[in-house]
């Protein structure tokens, strides 16, 4: 009689070694912590799983939290200060997933061929070397030009995730409606 228990292949037993001695680090690490730290990183560590697993997920979430997402800290008209939005650590959270799949599994690629490739890669450099310039010459806040830059490259990472992404008419369809509703 063949026994098809969970521990007779060596992955398994291997991800079971290295789990066990990991979620008992992250537990005392997660009990020092006030809950909402705690709470916001297991959503974090959530929203990466379901984006690992599910790319649809990650868009349909990057499109209801950049409509309905609060803004923390200050920012004047001037443009000083840094503002922080939810949807923002969603969206390093999604790229960095996005990433990390795309190492996994070759075969999806990360930049497929599009005529917007090389305008966005121009803009990207002189993005980077406007703000650098800026920087040097002491008229960009350091912090929030970095800010400014990665997340203009967030932005084109979330392009280049959906048009690898999608594959038929009606994906496109049910992200558009998500989009205005």
């Amino acid at each position: 009689m063949a026994r098809d228990g969970i521990l007779e292949n060596r992955t398994n037993r291997i991800a079971v070694l290295i789990a066990i001695p990991l979620s008992i680090v992250i537990a005392f690490i997660l009990i020092r912590l006030a809950p909402a730290y705690a709470l916001a990183a297991t959503l974090g560590v959530g929203v990466l799983i379901a984006t690992f697993i599910n790319t649809d997920f990650a868009i349909y979430a990057l499109i209801f939290s950049m409509l309905l997402s609060p803004e923390f800290g200050s920012r004047t008209t001037s443009g000083e200060g840094v503002t922080v939005r939810i949807d923002d650590i969603l969206l390093a959270i999604i790229v960095f997933t996005w990433l990390a799949k795309t190492a996994l599994y070759k075969e999806l690629g990360i930049f497929k061929r599009t005529p917007l490739n090389k305008p966005i890669f121009f803009y990207i450099l002189i993005c980077i070397l406007s703000t650098g310039f800026g920087m040097m010459a002491g008229r960009v806040s350091i912090l929030a030009g970095f800010f400014f830059v990665v997340k203009y490259i967030q932005f084109f990472m979330i392009y280049f995730m959906v048009v690898n992404h999608v594959k038929t008419k009606k994906q496109i369809d049910n992200f558009v409606i998500a989009l205005l509703t």
